[in-house]
Formats: structure tokens, C-alpha cells, sequence
């Protein structure tokens, strides 16, 4: 059984480059990005899966340090408690595509996700 390895680091720098392509491609309406997307999630890509995982990972683990002790005392309002939208959004779209189920409402982000881990160019 052969080893997936990542050819980038996934760091915050990584996340943040995630998301912006997210949002700029959402704002240009590219269709055909999300539809790329929805390919390779579909397809069950091993090195966009491992990036969806490591970068969900990280997501969480940055909330956790930015606002730990406060996320998990019950006296914190529940808002304050929640996971960060794009944990929640990587961990979601991880599960579906792993189920065999991706969403199409995670087009965009499944494309961004395997453009930055080099399986689809834009």
C-alpha cells in the first residue's frame, strides 16, 4: 500500500488560500470550478481527501487555540461555543465526500481543496 503524501505544508497560510479561492470563485460564479469539484470528490480522490482531512483538522485546532478555555466552559453563551464556520464546513464536506455522497453545495470548496493539493488546475 503506497503513502499519500501532501506536496504543501497544510498551515494556516494553506486554509486561508482555501477559503479566499472559495469565495473568489463563488463571487465569479464559476460553475465549471464547482462542477471540477464535484468530480473529483465523486471520484474520491486520495490526495484531495487527505487535504480535506488535514485542513478540518487544523481548523479545529486553531478555534481550540484561539478561544480553548472558553469554548468549552457551559457558561459561555452558545455562540461563543460553536465550531468556526469553516471547521464546520471542511469537517461536513470531508464526511459527505467520504460517504460516497458529495453535496453539491460544497462544489466550490471540494475544487479549492484539490486545486491547492494539486489534483485539478484552474
Amino acid at each position: 500500500m503506497a503513502t499519500i503524501v501532501l506536496q504543501r505544508r497544510v498551515n494556516e497560510s494553506a486554509l486561508a488560500w482555501v477559503f479566499r479561492r472559495v469565495r473568489d470563485a463563488a463571487d465569479e460564479d464559476e460553475d465549471t470550478y464547482a462542477t471540477k469539484g464535484m468530480r473529483v470528490a465523486r471520484a474520491h480522490d486520495p490526495h484531495m481527501m487527505l487535504a480535506m482531512e488535514k485542513l478540518a483538522s487544523l481548523a479545529t485546532t486553531l478555534a481550540d487555540l484561539r478561544s480553548g478555555r472558553v469554548r468549552r466552559d457551559t457558561a459561555t453563551p452558545f455562540s461563543l461555543r460553536v465550531e468556526p464556520q469553516e471547521a464546520q464546513h471542511l469537517h461536513q464536506a470531508y464526511i459527505t465526500a467520504d460517504s460516497g455522497r458529495p453535496e453539491p453545495i460544497f462544489g466550490y470548496l471540494y475544487a479549492a481543496v484539490a486545486e491547492w493539493a494539486g489534483v485539478i488546475i484552474r
